[in-house]
């Protein structure tokens, strides 16, 4: 499995317009056009997507239990409903167990550095590392069936029911095998 972050900010033909754009403007036209503009851009074929939005991001990992995180830098952000003040989210520095707004806090945050963008990339990267890793620790289909129905209001995807559970099945020997 191969993980790769496109900064928002690259310049690239849109697939369903043919223009040159951010390829995050991409978005404005829909799944469809976001997965041609991608597959255009790497050269590559996209079989599957799933799209989780941000409440789906914090059920998830306060599912998982939370995920394991080396963050750099202490920091507040705002929570995921985008309010500060009082419901301002703060994740301090150092290996943390993140819960599902600090998680999302931590994807998102990217104004304390000059390479923003690059740093909010390799953060949601930390997080999906450490929600795979928290998977390893469901033991049956069962339990990533919960999971999935937990997250079932704010995901989208292509994949059928029997193709995610399918996929379970390979993603835990995956897990498995990776150190």
């Amino acid at each position: 499995v191969t993980m790769l972050s496109i900064p928002r900010d690259t310049y690239t033909v849109i697939a369903c317009t043919g223009g040159k754009h951010k390829i995050n403007s991409s978005g404005w036209y829909g799944d469809s056009c976001v997965i041609k503009t991608v597959e255009k851009y790497l050269d590559i074929d996209i079989d599957y997507y799933a799209k989780i939005n941000f409440l789906g991001i914090v059920d998830l990992v306060n599912n998982l239990g939370g995920v394991d995180v080396e963050v750099p830098y202490a920091f507040c952000e705002q929570n995921s409903k985008r309010q500060f003040g009082n419901e301002v989210v703060f994740v301090p520095t150092g290996k943390q167990t993140l819960n599902g707004e600090q998680a999302l806090a931590y994807a998102r945050n990217r104004h304390q550095w000059a390479i923003g963008d690059i740093a909010r990339n390799q953060h949601q990267q930390q997080v999906i590392e450490g929600m795979a890793h928290s998977l390893k620790g469901i033991n049956s289909i069962t339990e990533f069936q919960t999971l999935l129905e937990t997250v079932s209001n704010n995901i989208e995807t292509n994949m059928t029911p029997e193709q995610m559970m399918s996929f379970y099945t390979v993603g835990k020997d995956m897990l498995a095998n990776s150190s």
